[in-house]
């Protein structure tokens, strides 16, 4: 197994900084969904929680590495953040993000404690 630092140096030349928004694009390969990859011990990692627990440390079980230039190909640390998945998820702007911000029914009923039913898959349900 080769050092990590020998894996560092070869990381370093696999971008290039967007002198604009300071972002480090990742020029190598990429995954369907946009994220840098790189080899590291025999196995294909992402690209940015490598970078990001050469940096940082450990990234623990339950949380994920967030870019907070919401640019998945960006490799550069101080634009990586832990947040748990939920929060993550929040942020992304998908279906889960845009119910969660919703605070009535398609009723017109608000959601709140009383009128609120949490089912087994996490959904809420309005009880009127």
């Amino acid at each position: 197994m080769k050092p990590r630092n020998v894996y560092l140096a070869r990381f370093h030349t696999k971008y290039c900084v967007d002198e604009f928004t300071d972002c480090w694009n990742w020029q190598g390969n990429l995954s369907q969904d946009g994220y840098g990859q790189f080899h590291y011990n025999g196995v294909t990692t992402v690209a940015h929680r490598f970078i990001y627990e050469c940096t940082y440390g450990a990234i623990p079980g339950n949380m994920t590495v967030h870019h907070q230039c919401n640019n998945r190909a960006c490799v550069n640390p101080s634009h990586l953040e832990l947040l748990s998945k939920r929060d993550n998820v929040l942020l992304n702007g998908g279906v889960t993000a845009i119910n969660a911000a919703k605070t009535h029914c398609i009723r017109g009923h608000a959601f709140d404690d009383k009128n609120t039913y949490v089912n087994p898959t996490g959904a809420r349900e309005c009880r009127a």
